[in-house]
């Protein structure tokens, strides 16, 4: 294969991308608002989405996608191209690990599956490149969560009443 000079994607590649993963995200958001109810053939959430969700679910407290994280992940990759290969290349990996494991979608497997191919893929020696870019994604998710009034009521955590207040 000749080797042929790396092309950057064109902004017309990425204005797609980034509005095809808005609205993808944004829909399973908005479908919660509307009452609208997925059927067998449509899913409810994204790849993205349902990754978002699996690493923060919805529990007592609100999750990731309550929160409205997916979208502002979505902002957080149209800045970045670095950004944006990364979540491609974890997105194909735990699709591809989804079929190889499961003969099913990441989107269509339950919460206890979803967790668990999450969980080989960070014990995983062999997927360096994946198993960081998932870990930088959690650790981003979790950060954005836990700074959210909802997130900090949820591990009990509480101002003292002496606290200085920071202008906002």
């Amino acid at each position: 294969m000749p080797n042929r000079p790396h092309k950057p994607p064109s902004f017309t590649h990425r204005r797609r991308f980034l509005l095809g993963a808005g609205a993808m995200v944004s829909g399973g958001v908005l479908s919660s608002f509307t009452g609208c109810k997925p059927t067998a053939r449509q899913p409810k959430l994204s790849p993205l989405a349902m990754l978002v969700d699996t690493i923060i679910p919805q529990d007592d407290f609100a999750g990731a996608i309550n929160l409205g994280l997916g979208p502002r992940l979505v902002d957080e990759i149209g800045k970045s191209p670095q950004r944006k290969e990364q979540l491609e290349r974890l997105l194909t990996q735990v699709s591809a690990l989804s079929l190889r494991q499961y003969q099913s979608e990441f989107i269509v497997l339950n919460q206890d599956q979803r967790e668990k191919l999450l969980n080989d893929i960070l014990l995983d020696k062999g997927k360096l490149i994946v198993r960081r870019d998932l870990r930088k994604l959690r650790t981003t998710l979790l950060n954005w969560y836990y700074q959210s009034e909802i997130g900090a009521a949820s591990i009990g955590y509480q101002l003292p009443a002496d606290y200085p207040a920071y202008p906002g």
